[in-house]
């Protein structure tokens, strides 16, 4: 590390209660809202009113998308992008998870320079500024809230693929942690584990930085205190707020020093296989961590100090010279926090056996997650990854 730049154009507000702002926030940009959100934040807050009602009430003229994939679609992206225009909106609200979040970005670019979301993919392909986004978050996983980054999904190549553009980043993100109080205990789990893996992938891959270093630990630290707590007692305020935390700093670190191989294997196989994104990156963050403790053993050793502080698990760590066998202890922690939150634990319970594996290796090894991972991964090496884990 010679040099590196750390930029966050994103205010990020924190706290219970912080979503009572949001009108006025909204306000400095437009006048004309386009609320995205799904179904089941509506319903989880009572109805979409309850959602609308202060912007509307604030003189905020406001229409409501919630038509949401759990894995945005060129299609989706469209229709939002359809009636962003039809209600002349200035400005988006994204109310949701990271989903929502990724799917008012694709509406912003659509909507602003036209096509369709799948000839953005990729590296700085938007050509402008985008409408203001307001990130609204109501889950603590992808980070979408505090990123450049969206990904999509093309159904008809069953490829999950994502995009980045300084111009996507929100304007503001309102990090409420009331709002995440009633997430299932599996999603809870998922998302975490999304978060825990944006830390674990950039503290120890090629691109980290001592700013990133800092937020990584802190990002490790809160999930290992908050998260069992927040999958156990869904209403605990503390757990949910280390883990909204957590998720906001894990999207700056990612935004600047990306992830590893867990994520690339991860978005072929939830593009192929249609499973949720937390889900297959926590079956894989282990192994690839495991995989990877060779590489960087020091690094490893201080996220499994971390996680033995924070009582992610019951194994205790030695402090001395670090080696190859104490380096995989932080693996080990974040297996047995796998098994205590219900992540799965091999491929198969995601749908995958052993006659998929190439259409695996040939979907992913485009990515570039893998020239970020901390060990080199050939074709071979890829594939005898994958079979251990089967």
């Amino acid at each position: 590390m010679d040099s590196f730049v750390f930029q966050i154009p994103t205010q990020v507000m924190i706290g219970a209660g912080m979503i009572n702002k949001l009108p006025k926030l909204t306000a400095r940009f437009g006048q004309r809202v386009l609320m995205v959100t799904d179904e089941t934040v509506a319903t989880a807050v009572g109805g979409s009113e309850v959602l609308t009602g202060p912007l509307t009430s604030a003189a905020l003229a406001t229409t409501v998308f919630d038509r949401i994939d759990p894995d945005p679609t060129i299609e989706t992206v469209a229709a939002g992008a359809v009636r962003f225009r039809e209600h002349r909106a200035d400005v988006i609200v994204a109310v949701g998870g990271g989903s929502v979040l990724d799917t008012a970005k694709g509406i912003a670019i659509v909507a602003t320079h036209g096509g369709d979301i799948w000839q953005y993919v990729g590296d700085d392909l938007v050509p402008g500024p985008v409408p203001p986004i307001m990130a609204v978050p109501t889950t603590s996983g992808t980070g979408s809230e505090t990123t450049p980054f969206a990904a999509f999904t093309d159904a008809h190549r069953r490829r999950k693929d994502g995009l980045y553009s300084p111009h996507i980043f929100p304007r503001i993100a309102i990090v409420d942690p009331k709002l995440t109080r009633t997430l299932p205990p599996r999603i809870t789990a998922e998302t975490g584990f999304d978060t825990l893996a944006h830390a674990v992938e950039a503290y120890t891959g090629h691109s980290s930085n001592p700013l990133v270093d800092s937020l990584a630990e802190q990002v490790v630290a809160l999930v290992g205190r908050g998260l069992v707590r927040a999958v156990d007692q869904g209403e605990d305020l503390r757990a949910r707020t280390d883990m909204a935390l957590a998720s906001a700093l894990a999207g700056i670190v990612i935004t600047h020093a990306g992830v590893g191989a867990a994520h690339g294997f991860g978005m072929s196989i939830g593009g192929l296989f249609r499973q949720p994104h937390g889900r297959t990156i926590g079956t894989l963050l282990a192994p690839a961590m495991r995989y990877n403790a060779t590489a960087v053993p020091a690094r490893f050793l201080r996220l499994a100090q971390i996680l033995a502080t924070s009582q992610a698990g019951n194994a205790q760590v030695e402090t001395n010279e670090p080696a190859v066998e104490e380096a995989t202890a932080a693996a080990k922690y974040v297996e047995q926090l796998a098994r205590r939150t219900g992540i799965p634990q091999n491929l198969q319970q995601l749908g995958v056996i052993e006659n998929d594996l190439d259409a695996i290796l040939a979907d992913c090894f485009d990515r570039h997650d893998f020239a970020n991972n901390a060990r080199e991964m050939s074709r071979e090496s890829a594939r005898s990854f994958l079979e251990s884990i089967l």
